[in-house]
C-alpha cells in the first residue's frame, strides 16, 4: 500500500460526503460516493498517467464500484465517515468531520472540487451518474463487455497502450506504464 493511501482514500470519501450534503442537503447514497471515487480515479489517471487513490475497481451493471469498499462498508470503522444503513436497505454515506486536504495536491482538490460541481445537484441522481460513468470511463466499458462484473484494467484507460512502439506514447501513458511496473516489482 503506497504511502498515506488509507488516509487519502478516508479523506476523499469524507470530502464527497461532505460536499455533497453541503450542497444538496442530503447525505449521498453509497452509489454516488462511487461514481465520485471512480470518476476521480479514471479522470486522474487519464491526465497524469498516476492513479491518485490506488483503488481496484470492478465493472458492475450500474458503472465501477471500488469492492474492498462496497463489501466491506458495514465494517468499516473511520472517524471521517460512516456508511450508515437505511430502514429500506439502502446505504448513505455521511461526513462525520471535515476532510483533510493536506493529503491532496491543489490539482487533485480542483478535480474533486470539480465533480462536486457537476454531480452535486438535487436534480442529478445516482443512476444520471451511473450513465455518466458508463459513457466517460473508457475503462469500465471495456471490462464490462470482456465480462459483466469482472475487474476493471486501469491500463484499458488508455488506447492500445500495449501495442504502440515507445515513441507513440503519451507522457501519460509512459507514466502509466513505469508506475505500474514499479507497484508489480515493490509486490513481488
Amino acid at each position: 500500500m503506497a504511502a498515506y493511501q488509507k488516509e487519502r482514500i478516508e479523506n476523499a470519501i469524507c470530502f464527497f460526503a461532505y460536499e455533497h450534503h453541503k450542497r444538496t442537503d442530503k447525505h449521498p447514497y453509497q452509489t454516488y460516493i462511487y461514481k465520485y471515487l471512480s470518476f476521480f480515479e479514471f479522470n486522474v489517471l487519464k491526465e497524469t498517467g498516476e492513479s491518485p487513490l490506488g483503488l481496484a475497481f470492478k465493472a458492475m451493471e450500474h458503472g465501477p464500484v471500488p469492492p474492498d469498499i462496497y463489501y466491506e462498508r458495514e465494517e468499516i470503522k473511520s472517524n471521517l465517515f460512516s456508511f450508515d444503513k437505511q430502514n429500506d436497505g439502502k446505504f448513505i454515506v455521511k461526513a462525520l468531520k471535515k476532510p483533510d486536504l493536506d493529503y491532496f495536491s491543489d490539482y487533485e482538490i480542483a478535480e474533486m472540487a470539480k465533480l462536486i460541481d457537476i454531480y452535486a445537484k438535487k436534480w442529478v441522481t445516482s443512476k444520471m451518474m451511473s450513465d455518466s460513468s458508463h459513457k466517460k470511463i473508457k475503462a469500465w466499458d471495456k471490462a464490462w463487455k470482456r465480462k459483466p462484473n469482472s475487474m476493471i484494467n486501469k491500463s484499458d484507460t488508455f488506447d492500445n497502450l500495449f501495442s504502440k512502439d515507445e515513441n507513440q506514447l503519451s507522457s501519460q501513458e509512459e507514466h502509466f506504464l513505469i508506475s505500474a511496473s514499479l507497484e508489480k516489482s515493490i509486490s513481488n
